[in-house]
């Protein structure tokens, strides 16, 4: 099965996560699987090795520690990341960024209509959305500061693109 994301606090705690619901933990010794079977799991991140986050089909998975939950309200997602347990970021397809605070998922509209891929950001401040067209060979990424505008623009020569601007609250 292949695996699409990884995401870790130490040598000795590390999270994969692939096709048909896989995810697997690595301890330091040895690999242990979790497989929610069926649909992807596209990525994971976490702020420690007891509150992680898996983006897959059917919505955000989270670890506390000891037991594996979909989280209620969740995005299926393609991507997740965030900047701390009351700042987690997921995207999807479609022209939606979610956020989490800490109790509910809310969506922000980008104004993009197209597959969003990636999400990655700053603590401080900045939010990246990497988003693309394969029909066109179109890539987009999305720079926004948490709480002012967002704006959608190429941030090298071999990004094209262009969109509206778009909020996401803090």
């Amino acid at each position: 099965m292949p695996l699409l994301g990884v995401w870790g606090t130490s040598r000795a705690d590390v999270f994969a996560v692939g096709s048909n619901g896989l995810v697997i933990h690595y301890d330091g010794t040895r690999w242990s699987t979790v497989n929610w079977g069926g649909g992807n799991a596209h990525d994971v991140w976490g702020t420690s090795a007891t509150d992680v986050y898996v983006a897959w089909d059917w919505g955000i998975l989270h670890y506390d520690g000891s037991t594996w939950s979909n989280m209620p309200g969740s995005p299926s997602a393609r991507g997740v990341w965030g900047a701390s347990a009351f700042d987690v970021f997921a995207v999807r397809y479609g022209e939606s960024v979610y956020r989490y605070d800490g109790a509910n998922w809310t969506a922000s509209n980008t104004g993009v209509t197209r597959d969003m891929r990636a999400v990655w950001g700053t603590p401080a401040t900045d939010v990246y959305v990497a988003s693309n067209d394969p029909s066109a060979y179109s890539y987009y990424v999305l720079r926004g500061v948490r709480g002012a505008t967002i704006t959608v623009s190429p941030t090298t020569p071999t990004l094209v693109g262009t969109g509206t601007g778009m909020q996401l609250t803090a």
